[in-house]
């Protein structure tokens, strides 16, 4: 007799020979054994798993002697003969090649005629989602009403290329890939049967090749048996072409240290030694997974061989490498693979992904763009904080400085709270979070509602300077063109000139308008409602509003953003960003608008971000939504 292939002589000859299907296993043999055969199956699964093999089982099972039967004998002269493919009443049809629709008919003709042999005719179409259109309407009248001798049974890896009218008509059964545990038994239990002398690891190596193919997992071994007498990893990745286990290590050991040079030299040895580099990415991107399920879940998810060195080396790379530098290095080297299809030189993306990897420092987490944004904004927050401990550099005096408004003359009640400095605040800070610069004002209505008013007004930039510390930058930029007016039963008007009413809308958003309630009932101790209007006129009843300049501010005031937020339009000026700066906010004023312009450009954030990055500004857009 010829020499068969190790996938061909080791084929189950039984329903217990079949390793990894369990569930479809006991439904076909419970469905022998109560004689409640179907007229169509359906087998689908990935390749190698098994498919055709049980439905040649399945024929044995109803043509033996002793059947229909979950155990068939295997002597019978019809179990003999399925055996060897020459039995006449099972008849194997490939669909890749025969799936026109006359074949189909032809099949249609033939299923009328009664079985020569058995009770049963079997028809085992494989690949049958090969099958044309209109051969799958030829095979459905006859699916529709078969005759009681004829069993089909349909294998396809694709399911969902068959027709739904079809798929109905038929029992389906999910053949799965078997795990590497799995495959690694049945190749010791049939290396031990054929004497070939095999390390464990191999095998192992060989279980993880086939990823869930049994029958490409018997065909490795064999040709690693014809290369060598001893099958060994090393014999292992010579004859599938892939990288030692040894050099993958190598090379996440050189990443793992930062070492380019290392790393780039074990990419030359196997490029010397004609190594498929396309594949060496596949076995680094999956050394990578073992490495990221070892640090995640532990050696049982990381699929490892079982050698006690490649633990160590895996154990040892995942205290190493951190989770986000991991899955990093799986995407980089997933993206190489799919850029050496058009690579001029196959070297270069995989060189490319190894120098990216190796500039990064993988024991440092890296993070993610969010995270480097926090800390921008941390400090970008931290030098606000600085800016508004550092007093002005100009001579004019804000209205926090002169506290609550009161008329020429008058001397300061010694009831009312002295204006916080800002040596003030950060004692306050100190004293707690919900330290207040006044008398909570009581909400039995003891206090009057110009009293309210009035320190309300007084320490209005107190409220602005809290709403940056909250890190509202933008609520704090729309509220400081408005000023308190009025306060009548728990409600606080703040109005807005009639040029700001951007600032107004802005403002009046319910979430904006929150944010301002909160930080007046932290700042007085009651709860007070704010409102929104509009006018020329700001009125009396606004802040306090600083003396004017002895003198107009000099060259060197104006570079250094003296003029304070509180200041009239017309002498506003942009703080020292530098000539770019300048001719940046010259140009944004000519695209948004002079009013808003100056706004923006007088912010201190924008003010600090200029001088921060060293950058100009090129457009102003305004958002009205």
């Amino acid at each position: 007799m010829s020499y068969l292939s190790l996938y061909r002589k080791w084929r189950p000859q039984t329903f217990s020979d079949v390793t990894g299907q369990a569930h479809v296993v006991r439904t076909l043999r419970n469905a022998l054994a109560e004689k409640r055969i179907a007229h169509a199956y359906l087998f689908t699964g990935p390749r190698g798993t098994g498919k055709t093999t049980v439905a040649r089982l399945l024929a044995k099972g109803l043509n033996c002697a002793q059947g229909p039967t979950p155990d068939p004998c295997n002597d019978c002269p019809s179990c003999r003969r399925i055996a060897e493919g020459a039995a006449m009443d099972v008849v194997e049809i490939d669909g890749a090649s025969n799936r026109g629709i006359d074949e189909i008919r032809d099949v249609r003709e033939r299923v009328r005629f009664a079985p020569t042999e058995g009770p049963y005719k079997v028809y085992i179409i494989d690949e049958v989602h090969m099958l044309t259109n209109e051969a799958f309407n030829a095979l459905l009248k006859v699916l529709e009403e078969p005759p009681g001798h004829v069993v089909f049974v349909f294998a396809t890896t694709e399911p969902h290329k068959i027709p739904p009218t079809v798929a109905s008509r038929c029992q389906r059964f999910d053949f799965r890939r078997l795990s590497t545990p799995e495959t690694t038994a049945r190749l010791e239990a049939v290396a031990a049967a054929e004497g070939i002398d095999a390390d464990p690891e191999a095998l192992g190596i060989i279980a993880r090749h086939a990823e869930g193919s049994l029958r490409d997992a018997l065909g490795i071994l064999d040709q690693c048996r014809a290369y060598e007498s001893r099958v060994t990893p090393s014999v292992v990745a010579s004859v599938l072409g892939i990288a030692p286990r040894e050099q993958l290590a190598r090379l996440a050991g050189a990443l793992a240290e930062a070492d380019a040079a290392r790393a780039l030299e074990v990419v030359k040895e196997l490029e010397d030694a004609g190594r498929d580099l396309r594949q060496f990415v596949r076995d680094v991107t999956r050394y990578f997974r073992d490495v990221l399920l070892y640090k995640t879940g532990g050696e049982r998810l990381a699929g490892s061989s079982g050698g006690d060195e490649e633990r160590e080396t895996l154990k040892k790379h995942a205290g190493a490498l951190t989770v986000p530098w991991l899955l990093n290095a799986i995407e980089t080297f997933a993206e190489a693979e799919n850029d050496m299809r058009y690579a001029a030189f196959s070297a270069l993306p995989v060189e490319m992904a190894v120098i990216r990897l190796a500039r990064r420092d993988p024991a440092a987490d890296a993070g993610s763009m969010a995270e480097r944004l926090e800390r921008l904004e941390a400090q970008l927050a931290m030098l606000l904080e600085r800016q508004a401990a550092a007093p002005d550099p100009g001579p004019q005096v804000s209205a926090r400085d002169l506290g609550p408004a009161r008329e020429p003359g008058e001397t300061p009640s010694p009831a009312a709270p002295e204006p916080a400095t800002a040596a003030h605040r950060g004692q306050e800070k100190g004293a707690g979070d919900h330290a207040v610069l006044s008398q909570p004002v009581r909400p039995d209505g003891s206090e009057s509602a110009g009293n309210v008013l009035e320190q309300v007004a007084a320490h209005w930039e107190r409220l602005l300077e809290l709403l940056r510390e909250q890190k509202h930058v933008f609520v704090q930029a729309f509220l400081r063109e408005g000023r308190p007016v009025s306060f009548e039963d728990g409600v606080l008007t703040i109005q807005f000139p009639a040029d700001r009413a951007f600032h107004r809308d802005s403002l009046e958003k319910e979430a904006n308008r929150k944010v301002v309630e909160r930080a007046l009932n932290r700042l007085f101790g009651v709860r007070l409602r704010v409102t929104t209007v509009l006018g020329d006129n700001l009125g009396p009843a606004g802040p306090a509003e600083s003396p004017p300049d002895p003198e107009p501010p000099t060259g060197d005031d104006r570079s250094a953003g003296s003029a304070g937020p509180d200041a009239p339009a017309g002498q506003r000026v942009p703080g020292s960003a530098g000539k770019e700066a300048e001719a940046g906010a010259e140009e944004a004023a000519a695209l948004a608008g002079a009013g808003d312009a100056e706004d923006v450009l007088e912010h201190p954030a924008v003010r600090e971000a200029l001088r921060l990055f060293g950058g100009r500004i090129v457009r102003i857009e305004r958002d009205d939504r």
